[in-house]
């Protein structure tokens, strides 16, 4: 299950950083966290696991969601900043023009 962890990470990672648009960030955020995301799908598992198992795989899952939500908001904040930026470079409004 480990392996499996890194490998969903490894994935997110990827498919967030290659992320051009703020409406795929919602649907990466969905796929990977949402009510039936990979994430979530994974920790419905951890029921199954010895004591033992179970707190170091919550742990690690718990990890794991944190540095995707953070990746996430990086991700965001990003796009949000550069839609801004062309969006500001494409209004410009000379002033020193007549009226």
């Amino acid at each position: 299950m480990q392996n499996k962890i890194q490998q969903l990470l490894a994935v997110a990672q990827n498919t967030i950083t290659n992320a051009k648009d703020l409406n795929v960030i919602d649907q990466i955020r969905t796929e990977f966290l949402g009510k039936k995301g990979k994430l979530t799908e994974i920790l419905k598992t951890l029921g199954s696991l010895s004591g033992d198992q179970r707190a170091s795989m919550g742990q690690t899952v718990n990890a794991t969601k944190q540095t995707l939500l953070s990746m996430l908001q990086d991700r965001t904040e990003y796009l949000q900043k550069t839609t801004l930026a062309a969006q500001l470079k494409k209004e410009v409004i000379d002033v020193t023009l007549p009226g």
